[in-house]
């Protein structure tokens, strides 16, 4: 079942909204009145599109090192930029995290000029002024070391360049876990049920991101080739698919993917000619094994 309403794309990338938004939509409008629901209702477009602005900028930081975005979703603790893959660098990382609060700073800044600018003019100064102290607040608390939020993404790409990503991730995940703890003491204390929701989702998620980058190394680990860098999309290198066998579990190349109800797709390999080179690339769960043969 999809849980999630498209509301169309930006710069190629989907924006879809989770149903659940909608029930925080009404709780916020309700009373006050026509003039209270529709001034609530700016207020929170405004806000939507604050989040989809900081969700946008590390799409397109992320595009720059050529990864792509599969969507932007919608929800009520905030939004999130489904990144199609881990980036290669660690200093990569560091430049995408700190995309999404470097574009919510902006904006509160140029939204606490609007708030000056207009301090005649009540309704949109009012506007201006939460959209500010908004955005100010989303920058600022999304730049806690609280992985995987993007505070602890970088703090795991400055720790992957000297210490590789498994280190780097278990450091990471462990130290947001910590800063869930007082999270969600503070949100009981304070009756923020949002806060409490953030504080469960960075343990949860954290630990659930610590153990696939788990699975990835131990994979690598045990593959049969080596892992090379000369690894490219196989769409862009001259390559003849053929089965070989293998467990269950592994994926096959993007065009064979997205089937309801297929089977398990068998290992696949692929003779690939570069250069004048042979190769042979193995595409597993966790991505591309190559061997110059």
């Amino acid at each position: 079942m999809n849980w999630s309403l498209r509301l169309g794309k930006l710069f190629g990338i989907p924006v879809r909204v989770h149903w659940s938004m909608l029930l925080l939509v009404l709780f916020l409008s309700w009373g006050g009145g026509l003039m209270g629901v529709v001034g609530s209702l700016v207020a929170i477009a405004l806000l939507f599109a604050s989040v989809v602005a900081h969700e946008l900028a590390h799409a397109l930081a992320a595009r720059r090192y050529g990864i792509g975005t599969a969507e932007i979703l919608l929800m009520p603790i905030g939004g999130v930029a489904k990144i199609e893959r881990e980036p290669a660098r660690g200093r990569h990382e560091v430049v995408i995290a700190l995309a999404g609060p470097a574009m919510s700073l902006l904006l509160a800044g140029l939204a606490g000029l609007l708030a000056l600018a207009t301090a005649g003019v009540p309704v949109v100064h009012a506007l201006a002024a939460t959209l500010a102290s908004a955005n100010l607040m989303l920058g600022l608390f999304n730049l806690l070391p609280a992985f995987p939020m993007d505070g602890g993404r970088v703090l795991r790409g400055a720790l992957r360049e000297r210490r590789g990503l498994l280190a780097a991730t278990r450091i990471a995940a462990k130290v947001g876990r910590i800063v869930a703890v007082p999270m969600a003491v503070a949100g009981l204390a304070l009756g923020s049920f949002s806060l409490v929701l953030v504080a469960g989702f960075v343990w949860l998620a954290g630990r659930s991101e610590e153990r696939v980058v788990e699975a990835r190394a131990a994979w690598r680990q045990e593959a049969p080739f080596e892992v090379g860098a000369r690894a490219e999309p196989l769409e862009a290198v001259d390559a003849t698919p053929f089965v070989v066998d293998g467990d269950a579990g592994w994926v096959a190349p993007r065009a064979a993917r997205g089937r309801p109800g297929a089977p398990a797709p068998a290992p696949q390999a692929y003779a690939v000619r570069r250069g004048g080179r042979r190769y042979v690339v193995l595409v597993g769960p966790f991505g591309y094994v190559i061997r110059e043969v």
